[in-house]
């Protein structure tokens, strides 16, 4: 595989391939609603308190990091300040995605209601969108060229070794004979 050919390929390709979109990094505390049948509106209450009071000691100045690891009911990103890390348009909830990507660094949203519950957001980052350069993307290009090379020959062997081969299909499995049938004991 040639540099040449590698640099063709981001060429054609590099609007639809190599196009890096827009991130946030993101955290968040959340107040889960109890999914039990009949508990819904007690613990939509009960999950919109607990967000207030949070929402509260932000204004109060406590750290969301602090906040996030004591409050938030995602406890596996609450151990870490509530960081979900970096975050495309569309990986996370409508709800939360038509905020976190109007949001400046630093900044913590209002409370956002989702299907999961009530949510207190903060970017701790941001990454434009942009394009590979070539040069981050030339080995990645050339193992992808590489497998397509080695898939195409392997369909190839494959084809002329069916094509050779003398295969029989019994398709009359009724009459197909058997080691119980009369004649083929021994053999």
């Amino acid at each position: 595989m040639s540099p040449d050919q590698a640099r063709e390929y981001y060429d054609e390709n590099k609007e639809v391939m190599f196009k890096v979109p827009e991130k946030v990094k993101i955290s968040h505390i959340l107040a889960m609603v109890s999914s039990n049948e009949g508990e819904n509106e007690k613990g939509r209450e009960e999950a919109l308190k607990k967000i207030k009071y949070v929402e509260t000691k932000l204004d109060e100045g406590e750290k969301f990091e602090d906040l996030a690891g004591k409050y938030s009911d995602d406890t596996a990103s609450g151990i870490n300040g509530g960081d979900l890390g970096y975050i495309s348009r569309g990986q996370l909830v409508e709800e939360i995605d038509e905020v976190a990507f109007l949001m400046n660094i630093g900044e913590a949203s209002e409370i956002i209601e989702t299907p999961y519950g009530f949510h207190i957001i903060k970017i701790t980052d941001k990454q434009e969108e942009y394009t590979e350069d070539f040069e981050e993307a030339e080995d990645a290009i050339i193992n992808y060229l590489i497998n397509v090379l080695k898939k195409e020959k392997w369909e190839s062997l494959t084809n002329s070794l069916r094509e050779g081969a003398d295969i029989k299909y019994y398709v009359d499995i009724e009459n197909f004979p058997t080691d119980k049938d009369e004649g083929t004991e021994g053999k």
